[in-house]
């Protein structure tokens, strides 16, 4: 396939279909080797990716699919990001491929966080548990570390002076980035590695799912606003 660029500087795919050649993801990680002319100098840029992508080994991705995931992961690169003239690239849905089994409540990492959530006018929104749990089929595709889904559950208290106003989708995504880095220092960086290689070979058994619930109890409350969050430091005699 081809990326044409758009009138508004932009790209489409063209001259593939929408998935391309879909192959069987191996366990050593996938190896791509990226080559496009630069728009902006005469140049061939050429990219290698080694790693792993947001699908298991043994399931089914598809080239282009696999292409794009691993641009936008160097997109990051303010030089690639210049002279290739992109600035995202829209990532298809992923093929059917093998589905992954339901796990049981014995093999996820279920648990609770504390927090406390405020308006950006410092007005009290709710308090109590948000439901989460570390997804043990993926790792972030961005940074390797662990995958963390928040919802808000049914242990969170909202003020009914906010009610209707505003919404835990408003807090979710720096709850969810700033709990995952709660549990990655708990685990240390060593134990987070080991984790995450399990969950990326499909490793991920008993003795991990121990160490990740371990990791997951009792953990400090967090202090939100919708644009940002922060673990409340408890002082000495102070009830958390």
């Amino acid at each position: 396939g081809e990326l044409v660029r758009r009138p508004d500087g932009g790209y489409d795919r063209g001259g593939t279909a929408e998935g391309g050649t879909e192959f069987g993801l191996p366990i050593a990680g996938v190896r791509l080797r990226v080559f496009l002319r630069s728009p902006i100098r005469d140049r061939i840029l050429a990219y290698a990716f080694g790693g792993y992508l947001t699908r298991r080994p043994g399931e089914t991705e598809t080239v282009v699919r696999a292409a794009a995931l691993a641009l936008n992961n160097l997109l990051g690169l303010a030089t690639f990001r210049m002279l290739s003239g992109l600035q995202r690239i829209a990532v298809p849905p992923p093929p059917s491929g093998i589905a992954v089994p339901e796990r049981t409540p014995e093999e996820r990492v279920l648990f609770g966080v504390p927090v406390l959530l405020f308006t950006e006018d410092e007005i009290p929104a709710a308090r109590g548990l948000v439901a989460a749990e570390i997804d043990l089929d993926r790792v972030d595709p961005v940074t390797g570390g662990l995958q963390l889904q928040l919802s808000e559950g049914d242990e969170l208290e909202w003020n009914p002076a906010v009610a209707g106003t505003v919404a835990f989708e408003s807090f979710q995504r720096v709850l969810t980035e700033t709990a995952a880095s709660v549990v990655h220092s708990i685990l240390g960086e060593e134990a987070m590695r080991d984790v995450a290689y399990d969950i990326m070979l499909a490793e991920s058994g008993e003795g991990t799912i121990t160490r990740l619930r371990a990791a997951t109890t009792s953990l400090p409350s967090l202090v939100a606003k919708p644009t940002r969050a922060e673990v409340r430091l408890v002082q000495p005699g102070q009830s958390p």
